[in-house]
């Protein structure tokens, strides 16, 4: 039989005809020195895609159908709520831990490590079953990395030559690096290509890192790490508290995130911020507690998740040492193996001449837990930036303190690669595909090569504002490039910018915090990409000074909320 990728390649390639499908849309004009590339996204744990079904007419994502769980069960959570105003949770939490049965039993395994339903993963099933080459774009435009990111590499390197490898994430880092390895000769062979540049997200950056520790890499000469989870992330050590009372879970962090994984433009921030703490934090101790701490049983994936400095006390929780000696033996291997000597790794694939860069999150707290600077999943001491690595490069003395973030609270002269990391404020955990500001960025470098550091491109200044189209408004520098306020010079003009895709944002103010300088709007409906000049005036303040610029808004949902962008700037 034919290895998967190569059967892929085939069909693909001889679809509609004998003629590729990227072929349609026009010729494509590789850049200069990407003419010997492929390209391979190594997608996060939720878009690495376990199917149900596969193939068949019923195929589903691993995953139920969590509205259709709420509404069967939408009765008896609403009762519930009711009865934990007044101290009794437990037709409540009954109720949440049924939706969560329904939503994610297919994740519930068996001793053995097998799912209770028939899941196949995709990079394992039949030919047809494999999102390896990406002609047929538009019928999987449904997973997010894929969706646009990919997409956006393939129209100008042609479809024929970018891949996506997907895995089951609950074999654990080891085991995927080493299908990895076996999957990148496979697209050498297949595509002709002798050059390999990888882009990882999340979870496959410890992939990668997997892959590059023992031993791989060869052919690789680029690879971007994006939202890297490389020291896991403290969200378990919060959501699987025994004790209901203990839970600190964030709820507008949460609606957050899943507003930008789901690609929603209905944001649902301002609506979870009006739901009681008290009765959300008993909801997500029932439903993700009981979905997590099952899947922790038997699951090393999960394990590769769980933050290192958590990780000893939480296997003396929820593991056996006898009945998970082989769980533990995959888990260690992970932890004290790859998580542990990331610099190491890095250093060593530079060394052979891999170009390497890093993009970082920041502006949304932890779903639960006090984690600064963090994107929703990933606390900034998981990554490169924000808190930073212990080890690693380090910027010059005589640049130290240059890359602080315009907020002031971290300083990305101690990061890990200090100039080839950037900061995209405003931007949920590796939510690059939805983002205008940092996907074509993230193509360029897999591509060219280019920027080749932080300083190279005033177009991509290291420290960035996503724009989002669930964000509603975006705040921009008239020739983009740092974010830095020129009052010492006078009046400074700035555009607000509608970044909705579909709906029309009614700009109500624009306040100052921490600049010497006033804002001027004027109030207004903007329609979707429409943009407002917005006008600093100095206030003879004194300069330099760190801030930020408030925008109130009121974006046209079913249920309009006031909404707030702050964006953060450094005046001088």
């Amino acid at each position: 039989m034919r290895p998967v990728v190569s059967r892929l390649f085939h069909q693909t390639k001889t679809a509609a005809g004998g003629a590729p499908d990227d072929a349609k849309q026009g010729p494509v004009t590789v850049p200069a020195g990407a003419v010997n590339l492929a390209v391979v996204f190594v997608p996060g744990v939720v878009e690495s895609i376990l199917l149900r079904d596969k193939g068949s007419p019923g195929e589903s994502p691993y995953f139920g159908d969590a509205a259709a769980a709420l509404k069967r069960h939408l009765g008896r959570l609403l009762a519930g709520s009711v009865k934990a105003l007044f101290g009794r949770y437990d037709t409540m939490n009954k109720a949440a831990a049924d939706v969560g049965e329904a939503t994610f039993g297919p994740l519930y395994l068996r001793p053995d490590g097998s799912s209770v339903l028939d899941l196949k993963t995709v990079i394992e099933g039949a030919a047809e079953s494999s999102y390896s080459a990406i002609h047929r774009a538009g019928e999987w435009g449904r997973v997010g990395y894929g969706a646009r990111m990919a997409t956006e590499v393939a129209a100008r390197l042609g479809g024929e030559n970018v891949f996506v490898f997907c895995y089951d994430w609950r074999q654990g880092v080891v085991q995927v690096a080493e299908k990895l390895a076996a999957f990148l000769e496979e697209v050498k062979a297949v595509s002709g290509k002798k050059k390999l540049a990888l882009c990882g997200c999340s979870y496959g950056c410890q992939v990668i890192a997997q892959y590059l520790y023992a031993g791989g890499g060869g052919g690789v000469t680029r690879i971007v790490f994006n939202a890297p989870a490389w020291r896991g992330t403290a969200l378990f050590r919060h959501i699987t508290e025994p004790d209901p009372d203990k839970t600190r879970f964030n709820t507008a962090a949460a609606a957050r995130v899943l507003t930008r994984f789901a690609g929603w433009e209905l944001d649902l921030e301002p609506y979870a911020r009006l739901l009681p703490r008290r009765i959300v934090n008993r909801v997500a101790h029932a439903v993700t507690r009981r979905t997590l701490t099952g899947g922790l049983l038997y699951a090393a994936g999960l394990w590769s998740c769980c933050a290192t400095e958590d990780y000893e006390e939480m296997k003396a929780r929820h593991l056996d040492p006898e009945k998970s000696a082989d769980l533990i033996a995959r888990t260690d291997a992970a932890h004290y193996g790859v998580m542990r000597h990331i610099p190491e790794i890095l250093a060593d694939a530079r060394g052979k001449g891999i170009e390497t860069w890093v993009i970082m999150n920041d502006g949304t707290p932890l779903m639960a837990g006090e984690g600064i600077d963090g994107d929703g999943v990933i606390d900034a001491s998981g990554g490169s930036g924000g808190v930073c690595l212990p080890l690693g490069e380090k910027s010059p003395a005589d640049r130290a303190g240059e890359r602080t973030d315009p907020a002031g609270r971290y300083d990305l002269s101690r990061a890990l690669l200090p100039d080839r990391t950037w900061v995209i404020s405003g931007q949920v955990h590796g939510q690059s595909w939805w983002d205008a500001a940092s996907r074509p960025l993230i193509a360029d470098l897999l591509l060219t090569g280019k920027p080749a550091t932080v300083d190279d491109d005033p177009a991509y200044p290291q420290f960035m504002d996503a724009r989002c189209p669930a964000d509603g408004v975006s705040l921009r520098l008239p020739e983009g490039g740092p974010k830095i306020l020129p009052l010492s010079r006078g009046e400074t003009r700035l555009t607000v910018c509608n970044e909705s895709e579909k709906k029309r944002v009614l700009v109500l103010s624009a306040k100052v915090r921490g600049l010497p300088c006033r804002a001027k709007v004027r109030p207004g409906l903007l329609r979707p990409g429409q943009t407002a000049p917005l006008r600093l005036v100095p206030t003879g303040g004194s300069a330099p000074a760190r801030g930020e610029i408030r925008i109130k808004y009121v974006k046209c949902d079913p249920l309009p909320l006031p909404h707030t962008r702050a964006v953060a700037f450094r005046a001088e």
